[in-house]
């Protein structure tokens, strides 16, 4: 009997000890929301959200976590992301690509390297990992540089975008005028701020 008491008391132990040891990685963050001076954001907004001087967007980042902390990583350990996840397996499938909870096509996540040496979540269509960070009232300049996708002689996609620059008070035509775009999403919008304002937009096509 004291033995098996001995036994219990050993792996409470140890189990405790492993539960200390265990570490959050989180990501990188590198956008401010306080301080939007001089930066490029993803960004969503409705149509409604543009008005003649600035948009209502809601404002995302791509995670990207530290290489030797993705790499220190082992059972029990948590990663944060859209959500906190354990750690109940982990592998690196390729030189440049690790697996956590058997990756994102069996609900996990797939980490994929950076040339930086940082790692990247990535997702079923390819797109980044990125999350919505908060919102912010962007303020557009005087005059705002627009570039939007457009469709080419053949009724196809052009390579070449419909680039404008115009008043303030035009934005709102020049991304919404030619019924190619109803409203912006994270996937396809990216606005460039200088000294705390817009100075360009772009707009690019997204199956």
């Amino acid at each position: 009997m004291k033995k098996l008491v001995a036994s219990v008391a050993a792996a409470a132990l140890t189990l405790s000890a492993a539960s200390a040891l265990a570490v959050t990685v989180k990501p990188i963050r590198e956008i401010d929301l306080d301080d939007l001076t001089d930066c490029e954001l993803q960004i969503s907004a409705e149509a409604e959200d543009v008005t003649s001087d600035s948009i209502y967007a809601k404002v995302y980042e791509t995670l990207v976590y530290d290489g030797a902390e993705i790499r220190g990583l082992r059972t029990g350990d948590k990663i944060e992301g859209r959500e906190t996840v354990e750690i109940e397996k982990i592998k690196k499938k390729d030189e440049d690509e690790i697996l956590i909870n058997g990756g994102f096509t069996k609900d996990g996540i797939t980490l994929w390297e950076n040339e930086d040496g940082t790692y990247t979540p990535i997702e079923d269509d390819d797109a980044d990992g990125a999350v919505m960070i908060g919102e912010a009232q962007l303020t557009l300049a005087d005059q705002v540089e627009v570039s939007v996708w457009q469709y080419d002689d053949n009724g196809g996609i052009s390579d070449e975008m419909l680039t404008q620059t115009v008043d303030a008070e035009d934005v709102y035509d020049a991304l919404f005028g030619n019924d190619n775009v109803s409203s912006l999403s994270r996937y396809n919008t990216t606005v460039t701020l200088e000294n705390g304002v817009v100075t360009e937009i772009i707009v690019q096509y997204t199956p």
